[in-house]
């Protein structure tokens, strides 16, 4: 593992939600739980906070795919911020559904029809049919 080469003021990018770090090296409360699409801007406090008492840290990853895929399972981060492409959830995840039923709630609760309708179109080209509905219209269409 190569020391980080972040410095104050560089910025990553979380691809998956789930990583808990802390921002202070007093690790007096200042932990987060990162989500998917989250850009952090790297200070002194979280450079030190990351350290552990073998002057390790989970930041020396940042550039080792392989390496992140070993210790989490899968990519948890990457530098430079978030592209803006990026969504909070990850496609076909429960997050996905609750993000789609959230848009779905605001869209509908707009008065004006017409604008309901725009509002409901762009909800379906973000997100397409939910994952049960796709799952019943191919079993029923299999009939």
């Amino acid at each position: 593992m190569t020391p980080t080469a972040l410095k104050p003021g560089d910025q990553f990018h979380f691809m998956e939600s789930g990583l808990t770090f802390t921002t202070d090296a007093n690790m007096s409360g200042a932990a987060q739980v990162s989500f998917r699409g989250q850009t952090v801007t790297v200070t002194d406090a979280l450079l030190e906070a990351a350290r552990d008492r073998l002057g390790t840290s989970w930041l020396d990853l940042m550039h080792d795919m392989q390496a992140q895929k070993a210790r989490w399972g899968r990519e948890m981060f990457r530098p430079g911020a978030a592209p803006e492409s990026l969504t909070r959830w990850t496609p076909g995840t429960p997050e996905e559904d609750a993000a789609r039923d959230e848009h779905l709630k605001v869209a509908y609760a707009i008065q004006d029809g017409a604008k309901r309708a725009v509002a409901l179109q762009r909800v379906h080209a973000t997100f397409g049919r939910k994952t049960t509905s796709t799952q019943i219209a191919t079993y029923i269409g299999d009939r």
